[in-house]
């Protein structure tokens, strides 16, 4: 079974900044994919000291004519030569709202071949 296969929820393909906020460092990155999980954001600073440590996220996009600036806090999960992939463990209401409408923006436009 690869990693895939455990992927509870669909990834979308999307064009954002992204910022990790840990203690010690501020690593800012291309997001590469999200879904109601987690994401993969794309870095050329490792973080694998980090994993299954917690981090403060934002995610900036402009998205169909929306622009998005969502805050979470995520669990870093992993980390490779590629970038680093983090898992949410929370969100408050507003950002929960703007989260679910890029979502929904992604899976729409991705759905109708854009």
């Amino acid at each position: 079974m690869n990693i895939k296969d455990k992927r509870e929820h669909k990834r979308y393909v999307v064009d954002a900044v992204c910022e990790i906020k840990m203690e010690c460092a501020c690593i800012t990155g291309e997001l590469k994919n999200i879904s109601f999980s987690g994401f993969f954001m794309k870095t050329k600073v490792g973080l694998s000291a980090f994993v299954g440590g917690e981090a403060d996220v934002k995610i900036t996009t402009r998205f169909n004519d929306h622009d998005y600036c969502i805050t979470a806090r995520s669990r870093i999960i992993r980390s490779d030569e590629n970038g680093v992939g983090c898992f949410f463990v929370g969100m408050d209401d507003i950002n929960i709202e703007a989260f679910n409408n890029l979502i929904l923006n992604l899976s729409l436009n991705q759905t109708n071949g854009n």
